[in-house]
């Protein structure tokens, strides 16, 4: 079912509403997924650039879907296979070549071609004990994933979520990521891009 509210697309505990939980390379290197776009690296003097990347889909779940970028620019084509157990949903690039897998067992498992070896979704963007927020690790750094109005936010684990390098926001038929360019040149898209569709699809990863 369609649902615009965070905190049950994410599977966090909405402290206004406990019973809401859904149950079901180096930091100078240009991006590689996107190596083709025109890439804007940041300037310190100005405020952070955005890009956005459309996640367009007709079925009512973001695990059958195509990512547009900048001058709607397609990107990723995502499918699911549902006719088999466990469900696997693949990430393939506009070259071609696989960017990620997931497979839907009961602990779902995740992996990102030359970014994040196999492991449990879990593991990798693990819940805060009280069902609040999600962390992620990437490069050295930890943040933070948490809900913020009807979006979810990402930042830095030190700063405020105000201070986010990107955010999830959803309508009918249309996820977007907007994410900064800092975040890009971090390496933080491939992670963003793969987390959007998770914490999007309403599964429970837990």
């Amino acid at each position: 079912m369609y649902t615009n509210n965070p905190y049950a697309l994410g599977g966090w505990h909405n402290p206004a509403n406990p019973d809401t939980i859904n149950p079901q390379r180096s930091n100078d290197a240009q991006p590689s997924l996107f190596g083709a776009l025109p890439y804007p690296y940041p300037d310190a003097n100005k405020p952070a650039q955005h890009l956005l990347f459309h996640f367009t889909y007709s079925n009512a779940s973001i695990l059958n879907c195509t990512i547009y970028g900048p001058s709607s620019r397609k990107y990723i084509d995502i499918v699911t296979n549902l006719n088999k157990l466990p469900h696997v949903t693949v990430f393939n690039r506009f070259d071609g070549e696989e960017l990620a897998v997931i497979e839907w067992h009961q602990k779902p498992i995740v992996k990102i071609t030359g970014v994040l070896p196999q492991q449990y979704i879990a593991n990798w963007i693990p819940i805060s004990q009280n069902q609040s927020f999600r962390t992620m690790d990437s490069k050295g750094l930890r943040y933070i994933w948490s809900p913020v109005g009807d979006a979810i936010h990402l930042h830095q684990y030190h700063l405020p979520p105000s201070q986010e390098v990107l955010k999830i926001q959803r309508q009918a038929g249309t996820v977007t990521l907007d994410i900064t360019t800092e975040a890009i040149q971090a390496g933080l898209l491939e992670l963003a891009i793969v987390a959007t569709v998770v914490l999007q699809s309403g599964r429970n990863v837990d």
